[in-house]
């Protein structure tokens, strides 16, 4: 049986270029998929993230609204600016140390 679709040694050099093209469609499929591969394994990371960002905002809502902490003092602007800056603080921090774990992670699975 001949290696050739068409049987014919003549028509070698247009059945290689068939194949090659097809080969570079399957390559490009597989790097797709590759890239989308990442994305689904990050999809969770990602959730997490928008899920603590909308936590981050309702509780900066939270400092600016109430007119009185849990110790009975008036909240005045500078107060809540004061406690704005310290929530600020504290969330860049754990983001900043969910960043470092996430390039760690990444850079030692390559």
């Amino acid at each position: 049986m001949s290696r050739w679709p068409c049987g014919s040694s003549s028509c070698r050099s247009k059945c290689l270029t068939f194949h090659q093209g097809r080969r570079r469609l399957v390559e490009s499929a597989y790097k797709d998929w590759g890239y989308r591969r990442v994305i689904v394994e990050n999809k969770g990371w990602r959730t997490f993230q928008i899920i603590q960002f909308i936590l981050f905002l309702c509780i900066s809502a939270f400092l600016f609204i109430r007119t009185v902490d849990g110790h009975g003092t008036v909240q005045t602007l500078e107060v809540k600016l004061i406690s704005f800056a310290v929530w600020a603080l504290f969330y860049l921090g754990v983001l900043a140390i969910e960043w470092l774990i996430y390039c760690i992670v990444r850079h030692a699975k390559k």
